[in-house]
């Protein structure tokens, strides 16, 4: 028997949008239109929408992990905003508990390489193209180490 674990991951919006702050800094260093490619606090509408657009696709990806109900008292305890913040909490049987850093790492790293991707598609569809395939691989990663089980069934051969 498997025991089940609840897991709790949390990125908050000021954490993600400094994060894409930061990466599209670093790409706007080597170019000549800098104010055109970084991602700043100017942009709070587009970086709302694009950031639950990012959400719903890690939501997607978790969804046989999805808890019934979520503990809204993690939001409580630590002042989080449910309108802005992004709380998810999987339910996961057998989970190897060493894999959920490596999980919680993959999800912010997904949700900023996906805001990036989605900033650049129509100012540089090439650099684009690069995060695109970053944030494919990064939720696949992610939900290689949620599948990961402490117990494996070996078949013989």
């Amino acid at each position: 028997m498997c025991d089940t674990v609840i897991l709790t991951y949390i990125h908050t919006f000021d954490d993600i949008q400094k994060g894409v702050k930061e990466e599209s800094s670093i790409l706007a260093r080597d170019k000549d239109n800098f104010e055109m490619i970084v991602f700043d606090e100017e942009r709070l509408t587009l970086f709302r929408a694009l950031f639950l657009d990012a959400r719903a696709n890690v939501t997607s990806a978790c969804a046989a992990y999805m808890k019934d109900q979520v503990d809204y008292s993690v939001f409580e305890q630590n002042n989080y905003d449910t309108d802005r913040d992004f709380v998810i909490q999987l339910s996961v049987d057998g989970f190897i508990t060493a894999m959920n850093d490596s999980v919680d790492i993959k999800m912010k790293a997904y949700l900023i390489a996906y805001i990036v991707y989605r900033w650049l598609e129509t100012k540089l569809p090439e650099i684009a193209s690069i995060y695109l395939t970053r944030s494919n691989t990064v939720l696949q990663d992610m939900k290689r180490f949620l599948e990961m089980r402490k117990h494996r069934r070996i078949r013989a051969w």
